[in-house]
């Protein structure tokens, strides 16, 4: 078995990234899309709630609600889109680079729903597998029975994390398998695992350095905005000048402006790295198949006597 080239695969997703910027445009849907999903989380928070909803009227609260779910399921659609286009994409950038970001997303809807039933099947799985799983420890801390309702709890999590991961990886190969093979949801589903079963360690390494890389960025990204609020506060003790803050506010929008861009690309990156390490292995998968269709071949041979 060949050795995966961690170090390899970073490079080149970074140098791929980094050449082909049309892909930033998929990485941002990405990116927009798990912003989405934070600010609906807010949004459920009862004190949002309280300050927002509740001073609304019947009519003008429904119409906000309304609003919200459109720009969900737009920008989740969107988002579905984006995952196949981009997996489209850096499969083949040279080809896809001539082509419109409207034309790749339009050929991308045909994957959609395989792609969503993929997400949907495996999120269920976990949902109610959790649920199944938080059932007996909300049981038993509501009886007062602190101790086994935390072991509890803790045998739960060491059920539940794998079956997390597992599902992550799924979703990673299982994407990638059925827009390169454009297989449907199971055997994308059946091939993802077991390619996974046979690269556990090699998998798991994965995610940890993408998990490293990830929080660096996280890192890089929240050294900036604390320089931006530190020099926020030593100027409101200097100056209090209209000039002044208008240079911070300039200031502050060009760091989320490149907190958007620097994001999108880190999705464009990851996404490659993930590309790049589903193919080797895949391809180890090939090549042992074809050494072993090779070997019975070769076993199979039977001397002609004619031939002598």
């Amino acid at each position: 078995m060949k050795e995966i080239q961690y170090l390899d695969i970073l490079k080149k997703s970074f140098l791929i990234s980094w050449k082909n910027k049309f892909l930033w445009f998929f990485g941002f849907f990405i990116f927009f899309n798990l912003v989405l999903d934070e600010f609906i989380s807010f949004s459920d928070s009862t004190s949002f709630k309280n300050s927002t909803i509740s001073s609304l009227s019947s009519k003008e609260a429904n119409l906000y609600l309304a609003l919200l779910l459109l720009i969900v399921v737009s920008f989740g659609f969107l988002k579905v889109l984006s995952v196949v286009g981009l997996i489209q994409s850096i499969n083949n950038p040279t080809l896809y680079k001539q082509k419109k970001i409207k034309a790749i997303l339009f050929g991308a809807t045909k994957y959609f729903w395989r792609l969503l039933g993929i997400d949907l099947a495996l999120d269920l799985f976990i949902f109610f597998v959790s649920l199944f799983l938080a059932f007996p420890v909300t049981a038993l801390f509501a009886l007062n029975a602190r101790l086994f309702g935390i072991l509890t709890l803790i045998a739960a999590s060491f059920i539940l994390i794998p079956l997390i991961l597992l599902a992550f990886f799924l979703k990673k190969f299982a994407h990638i398998f059925m827009v390169l093979s454009d297989s449907n949801a199971k055997a994308s589903l059946d091939f993802s695992y077991t390619i996974l079963l046979k690269h556990k360690r090699a998998s798991l390494l994965m995610f940890f350095i993408v998990l490293l890389n990830l929080i660096i960025f996280l890192s890089c990204i929240f050294g900036l905005f604390l320089v931006y609020f530190v020099v926020v506060i030593i100027c409101s003790f200097l100056f209090a000048s209209a000039g002044g803050w208008l240079a911070l506010s300039f200031l502050g929008s060009m760091l989320v402006i490149l907190l958007v861009v620097a994001s999108s690309f880190f999705n464009v990156y990851t996404q490659k790295a993930w590309f790049l390490f589903f193919s080797q292995i895949s391809m180890q998968k090939n090549e042992k198949k074809a050494l072993r269709q090779e070997k019975v071949l070769e076993d199979n041979e039977v001397p002609n006597p004619e031939a002598a």
